[in-house]
């Protein structure tokens, strides 16, 4: 389930992040891409 869910959004990234050995590093870029698009609307919603 957990693979399901978190590949539509790993995968595009996976495909145009070069690779680095054995280390995948398409999470960290997910995760971080998610964090600042959670900023961006945080700051559209409750501008200060």
């Amino acid at each position: 389930m957990l693979h399901r869910v978190t590949e539509p959004i790993i995968e595009p990234i996976r495909r145009y992040m070069p690779s680095t050995g054995m280390m995948d590093m398409s999470p960290l870029m997910a995760i971080i891409a998610l964090l600042i698009m959670q900023m961006m609307v945080g700051m559209l919603v409750a501008p200060e």
